[in-house]
């Protein structure tokens, strides 16, 4: 991981840039339904990225949606284990006092086993280009694959939040979670400890159909 994507990583948790990150590109090699490595240690290659598009904008307002769900307090356990998640999507949707940068894009991953990135480490992305990259060829937008170590489908409604959730908690660097998880059963691993805290979250913005 480069200096500023660590940097990165930190301010958007909340710590210093001498905090605790993690080592690695943060792939979610789920799209597959958990086949593939997600890239290992092979640079995805991210073209047309947006921050703008339909696809987007889309992403952005999910965020919004699961911001103001834990807001209100209708998943205690979700909230407190993804630490300072308010300040965390403020950041990415670039709201907060000192930036009106939106930090959230979507694009083409050459690696489409890859469903979202965190941060820029392991693409070709520059450093401040973007925190949070969905793939607009991978699950969150497409049907017919099983989210790893799930149940639920990708491209649906609860399907999507729990993708947003799992890429929030590298972000907060959430207890438990492992960072560089580009291998299905890791991947797995850290869906079900979403699931262990934020079921409520997912199914209930779910079950609203606000993604």
């Amino acid at each position: 991981m480069s200096n500023a994507d660590a940097h990165q990583r930190a301010e958007v948790a909340g710590y210093n840039a001498s905090g605790d990150v993690g080592t690695g590109p943060f792939f979610r090699p789920c799209g597959s339904g958990g086949g593939g490595s997600g890239g290992g240690n092979t640079t995805v290659n991210i073209t047309n990225l947006s921050k703008t598009n339909a696809k987007a904008v889309d992403v952005q307002n999910g965020l919004r949606w699961i911001g103001a769900w834990l807001a209100e307090g209708f998943d205690p356990d979700c909230n407190s284990w993804l630490t300072n998640n308010l300040g965390s999507i403020q950041t990415l949707l670039g709201l907060t006092a000192g930036s009106s940068t939106m930090y959230v894009a979507v694009g083409n991953f050459s690696n489409n086993s890859v469903d979202a990135i965190a941060g820029v480490a392991g693409t070709d992305l520059a450093p401040s280009t973007a925190l949070l990259t969905v793939n607009a060829n991978g699950a969150y937008f497409n049907a017919g694959y099983t989210i790893a170590g799930t149940s639920y489908q990708s491209s649906t409604a609860m399907g999507d939040v729990l993708i947003l959730l799992h890429e929030l908690a590298h972000l907060t660097l959430a207890a438990g979670f492992v960072g560089n998880d580009n291998n299905t059963s890791d991947a797995a691993s850290n869906n079900r400890l979403v699931l262990q805290h934020c079921t409520k979250t997912v199914q209930g913005l779910g079950s609203l159909g606000n993604n």
